[in-house]
């Protein structure tokens, strides 16, 4: 291919092609393939979120895992997510980091909260699991932790588990202390 420059400027008033005729859409930008061009998403600037959770006395009813109601619809930060009270949904298909915190109070004893993700109301498996409270010598606090990454599909959404590990008891999921900070990394 011979090598062509150009010291003038260029105004482009149409579309501009890649290498297989596409004229790409807003905000993505031109890249080079190696051998050709090719449209491509811009991911400098990755969406992500943060929002409470909301109090919840059922997290320790069942030893079945299921998907909660406890997504603060009102977000602290956000950058294109929307939301249901049980569901996080991203902006677009993508691979997510995912960190959720939950902080809980009981009286009763020997109580232990297990926490897993959902993508799609689909477990991923990891689970959180460290939430025993003992309810005795003013121990009635505790807390899981829930991070890893999670692959979401276009119009996917995350959601949160809980189920019961350890003896019933009412548990106390504490709104002001708890919650899920979802980030786009790829």
């Amino acid at each position: 291919m011979a090598k062509k420059y150009t010291t003038d400027s260029i105004t482009i008033t149409e579309g501009l092609a890649d290498g297989t005729g596409e004229t790409g859409t807003a905000g993505q930008l031109l890249s080079s393939t190696g051998t050709s061009t090719a449209w491509i998403d811009d991911n400098s600037n990755k969406p992500y979120t943060k929002t409470k959770l909301t109090a919840n006395t059922a997290i320790n009813n069942s030893t079945t895992l299921g998907v909660f109601s406890v997504i603060n619809t009102s977000p602290v930060q956000n950058s294109g997510f929307t939301f249901t009270s049980s569901r996080v949904i991203p902006p677009s298909a993508g691979v997510y980091a995912v960190d959720v915190m939950a902080y809980y109070t009981s009286t009763a004893a020997r109580v232990n909260v297990g926490m897993q993700v959902a993508v799609n109301n689909t477990f991923t498996g990891e689970e959180a699991a460290m939430g025993y409270i003992r309810a005795s010598s003013g121990h009635n606090e505790s807390s899981l932790t829930w991070s890893s990454i999670v692959d979401v599909p276009a119009g996917g959404y995350i959601s949160i588990g809980f189920l019961r590990l350890g003896n019933a008891g009412t548990c106390v999921l504490d709104a002001t202390r708890s919650a899920i900070s979802v980030y786009k990394i790829s």
